[in-house]
């Protein structure tokens, strides 16, 4: 679900539809501390995307298995210009009305899930996937990569409650513990600098 946060911002923002590798990702991160199939972290994926970019999916296509890095792939996605850990509420409702967010999570629990309001809280990640929206009632929706019979059209729904562990800021979705991270595009980004150091053009 790295992937689909980089596919749904660069649409959103750049009006750009990509399809990109996660064989990609799942070769050539290893040396970023990720494990291949066996997962990885999502700061250390976009970490790599950073340094190198990503191939698209028709260029390296998934095959389920760890496989030796393609280094010299052609690599088009260089939109990433940088990612950022949501620390509060607000400032996480705030992103979610301009792009998605990725988000490490529990999904120990979510085999069961059919529909309704998860609301356990538990901290082990797992498993990534993309926080996609919030209702009016202050349920946040979150898009799974299980297929479209799981859950609700793929969609789970959660109850968010902000917690500190050891200074280091995490929001747990009900059964969901999450570190917040999105990633801005270059467009995006730069109207961020701008207001954010008060530079006018």
């Amino acid at each position: 679900m790295k992937i689909a946060t980089l596919e749904i911002n660069s649409d959103i923002e750049l009006n750009k539809r990509y399809v990109l590798s996660e064989q990609d990702l799942v070769d050539c991160t290893r040396s970023y501390g990720n494990q291949g199939c066996k997962g990885g972290q999502v700061d250390q994926a976009y970490h790599y995307v950073l340094d190198y970019g990503l191939t698209e999916a028709k260029d390296y296509p998934y095959t389920g298995k760890d496989e030796e890095c393609q280094s010299s792939a052609n690599r088009p996605f260089q939109h990433l210009a940088g990612y950022y850990l949501y620390e509060t509420c607000s400032q996480l409702a705030d992103a979610i009305q301009k792009r998605t967010v990725a988000v490490a999570v529990d999904a120990n629990s979510w085999q069961f899930y059919a529909s309704g309001v998860l609301s356990e809280c538990t901290k082990d990640l797992n498993h990534a996937a993309v926080l996609v929206g919030i209702s009016a009632d202050g349920v946040w929706k979150i898009r799974n990569s299980w297929g479209a019979t799981r859950g609700e059209a793929e969609l789970l729904k959660v109850i968010l409650v902000v917690y500190v562990l050891n200074h280091v800021p995490y929001i747990n979705l009900s059964t969901i513990s999450v570190i917040l991270q999105t990633i801005y595009l270059i467009e995006q980004l730069h109207k961020k600098l701008i207001s954010f150091f008060n530079i006018y053009q």
